[in-house]
């Protein structure tokens, strides 16, 4: 018998059973018995509840819910990040964002999401594949700059100096690895957003209705198609000149290597990746930043702790501060790992640098 049928029937005895009661007719039936009745009835539709749903096929699969951590990314615009002065002054305004009112435990606690458990010694990055809807290998893609091992090496010690200001005030941290080290220039596809086809404008191509168990990765010739592309974009724009501006502790738990381009050249790469991809990716980076450490205990730091911690970054900061790098490729990467651009890399060589980076610009 249907569960509507049943759910009707089921009204019924107890309507009916209601009425005998307000009439006063029907003593002749012992109060047990209409009991019995009427969990009879309720037996009968739980059980065929649970048939009926144990019938119903899988919900399809889920993405992964990453809204508080993107509320909590600074955006700014390309004017801003293609005038080194103007961005710098958004790091400024992140720093005193978390001197003023400390951490954003909401995006800490999203965070939470993607690493092994908390409450262990050394929690981990998530691999993709473990994620509670997997992605298939190839679904997060990206451009990235690595700077050279010396500024990844001094940018590590630092952060390790600030990881130790966070011990007293009960806060966990995660050091991120010397080799992923990356600033984030554009993403295809992200976890928190895949797109199978970054050239289809229509939502890049992902239809969760029509798959089931994981998230697709791009068909081979999408993807052949997308590295080409990235390559050509690399090769038609020259090398950046990038500068260390500060390095922040952001009210999202992250502490940041905030640079400038002082050439100039990224702001319109990443216009033109958003022109060549209409498919990928809606929310992206907009700042130029290395994630060094990440905050893993969703709690609130007190005025004084917040002190603490960001006069450990300003002393950590120094040898950092005004150093400069001129990347020679950015990796095309597919990560299978959260946030540690492991995987599969492909480098993409710049033009030759700039007319006047080697100079460098006022900021």
């Amino acid at each position: 018998m249907a569960l509507a049928a049943l759910v009707k029937l089921g009204v019924g005895v107890l309507l009916a059973i209601g009425k005998r009661r307000a009439s006063g007719s029907g003593s002749e039936q012992p109060e047990l018995k209409r009991q019995q009745l009427c969990e009879g009835t309720v037996a009968t539709i739980k059980a065929t509840a649970t048939a009926e749903d144990a019938a119903l096929p899988p919900p399809p699969p889920a993405v992964t819910n990453m809204e508080d951590s993107w509320r909590a990314k600074v955006t700014v615009t390309l004017e801003q990040q293609a005038d080194c002065g103007k961005l710098a002054a958004v790091y400024d305004d992140m720093r005193d964002a978390f001197k003023h009112d400390g951490l954003n435990v909401a995006a800490i606690r999203a965070t939470l999401q993607f690493y092994s458990d908390a409450s262990e010694p050394h929690p981990e990055p998530l691999m993709y594949a473990h994620f509670p809807t997997p992605l298939q290998p190839g679904v997060v893609r990206l451009a990235v700059l690595q700077p050279p091992v010396t500024v990844r090496a001094a940018a590590h010690e630092a952060a390790d100096a600030v990881a130790k200001a966070l011990v007293p005030a009960g806060i966990q941290p995660h050091l991120t690895a010397i080799d992923s080290h990356h600033i984030t220039l554009f993403m295809t596809s992200q976890p928190g957003d895949p797109r199978p086809d970054a050239f289809n404008a229509a939502g890049g191509g992902l239809d969760l209705k029509a798959i089931s168990g994981s998230i697709p990765a791009p068909a081979p010739d999408v993807l052949a198609r997308e590295r080409a592309a990235v390559r050509q974009l690399a090769a038609a724009t020259p090398a950046p000149d990038m500068e260390v501006h500060s390095l922040v502790f952001a009210s999202s738990g992250a502490l940041l290597l905030c640079c400038v381009d002082r050439s100039g050249q990224l702001a319109g790469l990443r216009q033109r990746m958003r022109s060549t991809f209409p498919g990928a990716s809606a929310k992206q980076s907009t700042i130029f930043h290395i994630t060094l450490l990440r905050v893993l205990s969703p709690q609130q730091l007190a005025p004084a702790q917040v002190a603490a911690v960001q006069v450990a970054v300003d002393a950590a900061a120094g040898p950092l501060v005004g150093l400069r790098f001129t990347p020679r490729h950015m990796l095309y990467v597919l990560e299978r790992q959260y946030t540690t651009v492991e995987g599969t890399r492909e480098e993409c060589p710049f033009a030759q640098p700039a007319a006047g980076a080697e100079q460098g610009t006022a900021c």
